[in-house]
């Protein structure tokens, strides 16, 4: 496609000339939505970036707590050496079969059972 082609569907304040209007036009009454430019790209960019921040920050609480569970279950031994390579492989084993697990639901212990693990992540019970 020719530029001057392009040209006549860029976003123009004021249309250079009578067939820039025209073809933009037709355009819009064929369902031709033009493309975003500027302040509006930029906010519709902003607002997009900050709902998958939250999104991500809500993620690695929920995976922060099982990791934190999956650590608790740990036997004391590896507990003591978290960063050896046997309680490495203990942790990922115990928090692979945590996610696994069928019927249970690590999150409902009796003290976070009708709350939610919010209040227990916002109080700092599990870091």
């Amino acid at each position: 496609m020719s530029s001057s082609l392009v040209d006549l569907f860029l976003p123009y304040g004021i249309p250079p000339s009578p067939l820039h209007c025209a073809v933009q036009e037709a355009a819009r009454q064929a369902g031709w939505t033009p493309p975003l430019y500027g302040e509006q790209l930029e906010a519709e960019k902003s607002a997009a970036g900050k709902q998958s921040g939250a999104a991500r920050k809500a993620r690695a609480e929920i995976r922060r707590f099982f990791v934190k569970t999956a650590f608790d279950r740990l036997k004391p031994g590896y507990r003591m050496q978290p960063f050896s390579d046997y309680s490495i492989d203990a942790l990922e084993e115990e928090y692979r079969g945590l996610l696994a697990e069928n019927g249970r639901d690590p999150v409902r212990t009796p003290e976070l059972l009708g709350h939610g693990i919010q209040p227990a992540i916002h109080a700092g019970r599990f870091w």
